[in-house]
C-alpha cells in the first residue's frame, strides 16, 4: 500500500508524485489518445486556438499536459493544507487529485478541462484564503475573472460561477455591490475577446458558436460498458461516504473559518456535479471538473480515518479500479 508514503510531505514526495503519474500516463505516452476529444462546439476559444499547435506536435502536447497536471497536484496540495482542511504536512490532497485526474485514458491526454482546472484551483485558493468583508469586492471580481478564463478553455466551467455565488453566501458577503463586481469579473475576459473578434470581423460567427453550445440540450447519455459502470458506482459510493463524513463528523468540531471553507467546497462539488446534466458530448472529460472538490474531500476522508488499514484498503480498491480502467481501454477486456 502506497498511502502511508503520502501522509507526510517530505523531500522525496515530488518523486513519488512523478513516478505514480508516469505509471498512470505510461500507456497514454505509448498509445496516445486523440488530442481532440468531443465536438469543437464544446471547447472554449482558447483551447480551440491551441488545438492546431498541439496536433502539430503531439509529443510535446502530451508532455506539457503531464507537467501541467503535476503543477496542479502541488497547487491543490498547498491549497488544502494551507487551508487547514488536512494536516499541514499531508501529501494526500495531491495524491487523490493525481489519481482521479488520471483515472481514464481520456483524462491522460491534452484536454480543455486540464487547462480550465488551473484557473479554478487558483480561484479556490483565493476563496479559502482571502475572503473577509474588506476583500469581498476585489476578490469576488478576481475569482469570477478566473472562472471566466477557465470557461474560455472549457465552456461548462462557467457553471461554477454559481459555486462562487454560493461561497459568497456562505461567507455572508453576498451584497448587490459584490454581486455586480463578480458579474463584471465574469464578463471582462469575454469582453476583451469579443472586442478582438469584432476587430477581426468574426464576432457573429463566434457568437453563433457559443449559442450552439448553449442550446446543445441536456446530456443525452454516455455509452459505457459494465466495467465503466462499476467504476462509476465505486466513485459515487466513495463520494457520498466522504461527503457525509466531512459534513456530519469532521466539520462540526472545527473553527468557523474551516467550516466556511468546507461549505464552500461542498457547493463547488454540488455545482460541478449538477453541471453534468447540461452536457451532450463531453462526458468523457467533463468529470475532470468534479475532481477538484472530490479530490479534496477524499483526502480529508483518508487523512481523518483512524483505521489506517481500512484507509489503505479503500484507497487500494480505488487505485486498482483506475488501473483497470486503463487496462480495459488499451487491452480490451
Amino acid at each position: 500500500m502506497i498511502l502511508p508514503f503520502f501522509r507526510r510531505f517530505q523531500w522525496f514526495t515530488p518523486l513519488w508524485y512523478t513516478g505514480l503519474a508516469g505509471i498512470l500516463w505510461l500507456a497514454s505516452f505509448l498509445l496516445p489518445q486523440p488530442i481532440a476529444t468531443g465536438p469543437v462546439a464544446d471547447y472554449g476559444p482558447f483551447y480551440a486556438a491551441l488545438l492546431p499547435l498541439m496536433s502539430g506536435a503531439p509529443a510535446l502536447a502530451f508532455a506539457g499536459s503531464f507537467l501541467l497536471l503535476l503543477l496542479q497536484v502541488f497547487l491543490i496540495n498547498h491549497i488544502t493544507t494551507s487551508g487547514e482542511l488536512t494536516d499541514r504536512f499531508s501529501a494526500l490532497p495531491g495524491l487523490l487529485y493525481l489519481v482521479l485526474m488520471s483515472s481514464t485514458p481520456a483524462l491522460c491526454s491534452p484536454h480543455p478541462v486540464l487547462f480550465a482546472n488551473l484557473f479554478l484551483l487558483i480561484g479556490l485558493g483565493k476563496i479559502f484564503s482571502n475572503y473577509d468583508e474588506r476583500q469581498a469586492l476585489p476578490e469576488g471580481f478576481n475569482v469570477a475573472a478566473l472562472i471566466s478564463l477557465a470557461g474560455l478553455f472549457y465552456y461548462p466551467a462557467l457553471f461554477l460561477f454559481l459555486a462562487l455565488l454560493m461561497a459568497l453566501f456562505v461567507y455572508y458577503l453576498l451584497s448587490l455591490r459584490v454581486f455586480v463586481a463578480a458579474f463584471l469579473g465574469l464578463l471582462l475576459p469575454f469582453g476583451f475577446l469579443a472586442t478582438y473578434y469584432f476587430l477581426r470581423g468574426s464576432l457573429p460567427a463566434r457568437v453563433d458558436g457559443f449559442l450552439a453550445w448553449v442550446h446543445s440540450g441536456l446530456w443525452s447519455g454516455w455509452e459505457t460498458g459494465i466495467f465503466d459502470k462499476v467504476y462509476a458506482a465505486v466513485l459515487i459510493v466513495l463520494s457520498l461516504i466522504s461527503l457525509l463524513r466531512l459534513f456530519w463528523v469532521y466539520m462540526p468540531g472545527k473553527p468557523i473559518r474551516i467550516r466556511k471553507r468546507i461549505r464552500a467546497l461542498l457547493w463547488l462539488f454540488v455545482v460541478s456535479a449538477l453541471s453534468w446534466l447540461v452536457l451532450s458530448g463531453t462526458s468523457a472529460i467533463h468529470h475532470g471538473l468534479i475532481m477538484i472538490p472530490l479530490g479534496i474531500c477524499l483526502s480529508v476522508f483518508f487523512d481523518d480515518m483512524k483505521n489506517r488499514k481500512l484507509a489503505g484498503l479503500v484507497f487500494s480498491v480505488l487505485l486498482l479500479m483506475v488501473l483497470g480502467m486503463h487496462a480495459r481501454a488499451y487491452f480490451m477486456f
